[in-house]
């Protein structure tokens, strides 16, 4: 495998297509992408309306099923992405196969391994700035904006260095869903030289997006909460969306210089 580091990310671009794509197969998407989660809201309900009921394990049972719609969900909106309109009617909507299952441990890796990133990130950046903050507390409010500012700034730095390493990761679930193995240090090698520009796609974007819900006022309405499902909705099948056609931009540089 052979990666043209002097090949960058055309950002603008796959935000575009992810635009277009959602627009032209946006049945594909209803059926495949909005349905598991249909259902996964349905055994949530459940859930929690017999909580106290269930025990041992039908409550483990449940809670395990209750991962299966997301999953299929998630694997379905990515084949969607990757695969060509005419041949999206091919996706079932309910399936359960090895892809879903290879899907389901390599986020699960994923998520581990950020979780350790980011907590060594915290470790040290708390053993850097621990003598700052108590030199702080002496001269500042805690409730002033100078104070909370360096604690901020804590929070951002750790989102963007364990954004760096998930966002190279992310690359293995596109290809775990169109069925391909693709391996930690080759999903790194992959995204050689757009390690930044992944990082901007799959960690930034998103967390703008999520500051949108700082500024958007809490109502006790059951249409606000359906509004709120829905734009979460909308969020998580544009992010599959620049993760699977970032993938495929980046395996298309390697096929040409191969």
């Amino acid at each position: 495998m052979v990666v043209n580091k002097a090949y960058k990310l055309p950002i603008f671009r796959v935000c575009l297509e992810v635009f277009q794509s959602i627009k032209s197969k946006m049945t594909s998407f209803m059926r495949v992408g909005l349905l598991p989660y249909i259902m996964y809201f349905i055994i949530v309900a459940i859930l929690i309306g017999y909580f106290k009921q269930l025990t041992g394990w039908i409550l483990l049972i449940m809670m395990s099923v209750s991962i299966v719609p997301p999953v299929m969900g998630l694997v379905g909106v990515h084949r969607i992405f990757l695969t060509n309109k005419k041949d999206t009617i091919q996706i079932k909507t309910f399936r359960w196969s090895r892809r879903e299952i290879n899907y389901c441990l390599n986020l699960f890796e994923i998520l581990i391994l950020n979780l350790i990133i980011t907590s060594i990130i915290y470790a040290i950046l708390e053993n850097v700035f621990s003598s700052s903050a108590a030199v702080a507390r002496s001269v500042l409010d805690e409730n002033e904006v100078w104070f909370k500012m360096p604690l901020s700034l804590w929070y951002i730095v750790t989102l963007l260095f364990g954004g760096y390493f998930v966002s190279r990761w992310l690359l293995i679930l596109p290809a775990t869903s169109m069925g391909k193995k693709l391996k930690f240090s080759e999903a790194w090698f992959l995204s050689k030289g757009n390690g930044v520009r992944l990082t901007f796609l799959i960690t930034i974007i998103p967390f703008i997006s999520a500051l949108v819900f700082e500024f958007i006022p809490v109502l006790d309405s059951k249409i606000y909460s359906l509004f709120i499902t829905l734009f979460s909705l909308a969020v998580t099948v544009f992010e599959i969306g620049l993760i699977s056609l970032s993938y495929q931009y980046l395996l298309s540089n390697v096929s040409i210089n191969k």
